[in-house]
């Protein structure tokens, strides 16, 4: 608990922070490692949310190319990453 709110943190799953990728559609659950976190928009049940779907090629991305996740998800927006990604494709 952290300010009344519970928070994960990412040191106890025992791997480098520098692979670690949280997604989730808020960051105050990891707001100790803020820039491990993708955020994406809360599903509510649409059939047409391709929020997850779109964000593949980004994912696809970290994982052909080693080196700090953190970095990457800074590049491209922690909430507009699947987007920029692709559109510089």
């Amino acid at each position: 608990m952290k300010n009344g709110k519970y928070v994960k943190d990412l040191t106890y799953l025992n791997r480098e922070l520098k692979n670690i990728v949280y997604i989730d559609f808020s960051d105050e659950a990891v707001s100790n490692q803020p820039e491990n976190a993708i955020i994406i928009s809360k599903f509510e049940g649409d059939t047409a949310d391709r929020e997850l779907v779109d964000l593949i090629p980004f994912l696809d991305h970290l994982s052909q190319h080693p080196g700090d996740v953190r970095n990457e998800i800074s590049r491209y927006g922690k909430e507009t990453c699947a987007k920029k990604y692709l559109e510089q494709q």
